[in-house]
This record gives C-alpha cells, structure tokens and sequence, in this order.
C-alpha cells in the first residue's frame, strides 16, 4: 500500500540505495527532458520499468542487491520503485516503451556510503560505483563512462539479469553513417567504440560532437551528467596542483593519495579504443575523465607510478569518474 513506498527523489541518473533500506521512487519525468531526443514518453503511455543489469549473480532477489523493480503510474509522471536487497553492488534500471525498447535508464549504487566533501576540492572520498575506499582493494575501482554518458561499464564485475544469467557489454566497432546518441540511450550495455576522423563515440563525424554533454561551462550537472544529485563530473582545472610530489604513487595499493582532492584514486585502468574496448591498464594506471574539453578530445587526469598529470585523450575511452560537489 501507500505506507510502503519509498521516498520520491529528485532527477538524477544516479542514486545511492542503502542495502535492506526503503529503497526509493525514481521520476520517470527525465526522460522527456533531452534537449536532443525529445520528448518520449507522452502523459498517458504506458512504460515498463526493468532490470538491465545488476552486478549480483543472484540477479533480482532479497540477498542481492535489488530485490525489487516496479513501475508506478503512467507516463512522464509516472515512478520507477527500486527496492534493495541485502547486499552492496551496481545496478543499471531502465523505463521501455510499449514496444520494448529502453527510453532512459538509471544507475542505481548500492551501499552504505553517505557521501560528503573531501577535503579543498570537495570531492567524494570514492570513485562513481565503488563500494568501499580502503586503498588496495579492489571494490575502490567503481565504474567506467565513455566521454558525455550518462550510463556506466563494469570495470571488473561480470553483469547478471533479473534471473541471474550473464549479461554481455557489447562492442559496436562499425563505422556508422549518423548518430549513435540516440541509440546510446535505448542501448546502455553497448560500448561505441572510436568513430574515425572525430575522436568520438558519437559518430564519424565532427558535426555529431556535443561539447557541453557533462557541462564544461556550466556551474550545475547537466541532464547528462551520471553523478548522484549535487554531485557531478569535475572541471580539470580542479585538479590543478596535484602532481607526484604530493601525490604519491603506492606500489601496493596501485593507486595515489591526496586528501585535498577526495583521497584515494585507485589505478582502475580504462575501456580502450586501442583494442575495441576490452579493459587494460588495471592496476598500472588510473584515467579519470573530466567535463573539460580540448579540442576534439576531452580533458582527463592521469596517473601511474612516475607520474600524475592533466592531459586528453579520445571520447570514446571509458575511463573513471570521481563526483564532485555542485
């Protein structure tokens, strides 16, 4: 009834759950608000919410991490209700038209960590996804995006369905006539991999690019944007100041440490357009993507064991992403 639903939040594309809690209600009502796709979902149709993913083998059960995926209503105000289960992880839920396919999905972060501003950047004390930041272990290394997208890849968990079966990140490497932005959102476990002569996920084409996808010249996050509410993707300026000398490489715990920008940054590696997307660099180097662009690439924050530095690197790279305050 009434007296069990959890509390409405407000639009984001991200929303940490805290494992056995209430769980929330997700707005439907982001869907309509792309200045790109239009509106997709009219006040009367009908949606279906679903699983895409969960990080659980168990897939939808009270001792995963979602035990519960429920549509609430009907059209643009309708709700998602996503209800945990006992156990920390990520999750992907998504609302499908009539006819099956996926109109906008979110990321759902399940976990016990109640986020706060680290030190003078006022970062997240974690990378976007992780479930724990204790320096050397693998649950620090979170999530990975391609440049300007809201949905997330898997950095080193295999992906499960509502019953439990394997979920495949598929790799699109043809060189498409047109736009992928479009079919990013109805497709959030493909990975578009480096479009030639533009540098970008998007499409073969200078003309498809979208500088502002992360608000690089914007105060708050974008609609894009796939941080929690209040938090989004840092400008690289940010970062300005770290370095090795006072970010010092751990050979231990594969990562760097610096408690004026948020902590540990663990050395996640990356989704690489080198080799068509297959993960590298784990434990060797950490890419951190920022909303900055330059020129047709976008700004990032690198690292590895002789060396921290601001640089750029292709868009269609899925790199990490640590959440800074608005």
């Amino acid at each position: 009834g009434a007296f069990d639903l959890p509390p409405i939040q407000p639009e984001a594309n991200s929303y940490i759950v805290t494992p056995n809690g209430p769980g929330i209600m997700i707005p439907v009502s982001r869907v309509n608000k792309s200045d790109k796709l239009g509106a997709q979902l009219g006040a009367n149709d009908t949606f279906t919410a679903a699983l895409v993913w969960t990080d659980n083998s168990k897939g939808i059960a009270p001792t995963s991490n979602i035990k519960e995926v429920t549509q609430m209503g009907t059209g643009s105000s309708g709700y998602i209700v996503v209800k945990p289960g006992t156990a920390s992880g990520n999750a992907l839920v998504a609302i499908k038209n009539s006819s099956g396919t996926i109109l906008w999905s979110w990321h759902i972060w399940v976990t016990d960590y109640k986020p706060v501003p680290i030190g003078a950047g006022k970062f997240m004390d974690r990378n976007l996804g992780a479930i724990g930041n204790t320096p050397g272990n693998t649950n620090t290394f979170g999530l990975l995006y391609q440049w300007g997208r809201k949905d997330p890849f898997s950095s080193n968990q295999s992906l499960y369905n509502a019953s439990g079966s394997p979920v495949n990140v598929s790799i699109d490497i043809s060189a498409l006539v047109g736009s992928r932005f479009s079919r990013s959102f109805a497709n959030p476990t493909t990975y578009y991999a480096y479009s030639i002569g533009g540098n970008d996920w998007i499409g073969p084409s200078i003309s498809h690019k979208d500088d502002e996808l992360w608000g690089r010249n914007t105060t708050a996050q974008t609609i894009y944007d796939p941080c929690p509410a209040g938090w989004r993707v840092p400008k690289d300026n940010i970062w300005i100041g770290m370095n090795i000398a006072n970010s010092p490489w751990n050979d231990i715990t594969k990562g760097i440490v610096n408690n004026d920008y948020g902590g540990f940054y663990p050395a996640a590696g990356a989704r690489q357009i080198d080799n068509d997307g297959i993960i590298n660099d784990v434990g060797k180097r950490g890419y951190y993507w920022s909303a900055s662009i330059d020129g047709n690439q976008a700004r990032d924050l690198y690292f590895h064991k002789d060396g921290v530095s601001l640089g750029q690197n292709v868009r269609s790279n899925a790199y990490s992403v640590r959440c800074v305050r608005e």
